[in-house]
């Protein structure tokens, strides 16, 4: 769980243009952006790889599941996303947004 942490900061799409500054978070590519904490990203990756195989989970759920608030739950599954751990797929309803869901890919 500790290489998750450890990640390549490569790709910083989202959290760039979530934080305006378009540019990664700067310092060592082994640390994680401010705000993050190594023991919740492992509990969020724990989360979808419990999950199993195939399964996608909301970020309500994954909220539910490590008992933390949705808010912070979509910003470790974007995190996760970014780094090439899970995968973002779409759920289209009749109407309005689609609902982000993510499962594990490793």
């Amino acid at each position: 769980m500790e290489q998750l942490a450890q990640s390549s900061t490569a790709s910083w799409s989202s959290t760039a243009a979530q934080s305006g500054s378009g540019a990664p978070p700067s310092g060592p590519p082994d640390r994680l952006p401010k705000g993050y904490s190594a023991p919740t990203l492992n509990l969020v990756a724990a989360a979808l790889r419990e999950a199993g195989a195939g399964v996608d989970l909301s970020a309500r759920e994954v909220a539910a599941a490590c008992g933390i608030s949705r808010v912070s739950a979509r910003r470790y599954l974007e995190l996760l996303t970014d780094r090439g751990r899970a995968e973002l797929r779409p759920r289209y309803g009749a109407t309005g947004r689609p609902e982000h869901r993510y499962a594990w890919i490793g």
